[in-house]
């Protein structure tokens, strides 16, 4: 129900009874939102670069500002109606054809580079700085490339006597079996290595994981020439 100007309304106040209309009650309790500023929160107003719709929609204009539409296959056509800042990302490498590219018509493109409307014309911004994927790539030995330019397969040749490269660890089989083009490291060296036992290991014979010398083999055993030993004094 909506109030008329002619209204009349009962206002009690210490106990008297008053009348008033409905516009001077309106008037007295009428509410002006104060404008906003740095600290305080209120009424702002639209500027240039804002509008509000007739369902109270804001929305803002911003010049210069980029905004993603989606990706293109680099066969399709230029989109219809472009606004300027509009970006699109190629997914998939090729020419621009068509007339609708304008000055971009031929381009090489790549998948990732992006296409910007700036307002009357669209530019090419390759992912790779400017060109459309990988240009070129140079190694040095023992890395090796195959592949092609824009998709490069990057490896490392297998080592040699004459040149260096990559090698593979040899496991108790190949060492056992000297396998070739199989290398050992410092552990696994030292666990090989041989001990030797000494004279006394020797005499003893209780030793089941050493080597033994010449030398503490002689000492150990009394030699097949007596005639060597020394004499009784």
């Amino acid at each position: 129900m909506a109030f008329q100007n002619t209204d009349v309304f009962v206002i009690n106040r210490a106990g008297t009874n008053y009348k008033v209309d409905y516009q001077s009650l309106k008037n007295s309790v009428a509410y002006t939102l104060p404008q906003a500023d740095g600290t305080n929160l209120g009424g702002i107003k639209v500027g240039a670069n804002l509008s509000i719709d007739t369902n109270g929609v804001l929305s803002a204009n911003l010049p210069g500002a980029l905004i993603y539409k989606g990706t293109l296959a680099a066969t399709a056509a230029a989109p219809t109606g472009p606004a300027s800042g509009d970006v699109y990302v190629l997914n998939s490498a090729g020419t621009l054809t068509g007339a609708s590219w304008g000055t971009l018509t031929g381009t090489s493109v790549g998948i990732g580079d992006l296409l910007i409307y700036a307002g009357t014309k669209w530019d090419h911004v390759g992912s790779a700085g400017g060109t459309a994927g990988v240009s070129s790539v140079d190694v040095t030995a023992p890395v090796t490339k195959a592949g092609t330019a824009a998709v490069p397969i990057i490896g490392v040749a297998d080592a040699t006597a004459a040149a260096k490269g990559v090698v593979q660890l040899a496991d108790a089989t190949a060492i056992t079996a000297g396998t070739a083009g199989r290398v050992v490291d410092a552990a696994q060296l030292a666990a090989a290595a041989v001990v030797y036992a000494s004279s006394a290991d020797a005499i003893a014979g209780t030793i089941t994981n050493k080597a033994v010398t010449p030398a503490a083999g002689k000492a150990a055993y009394m030699p097949l020439d007596i005639s060597t030993l020394t004499a009784l004094p």
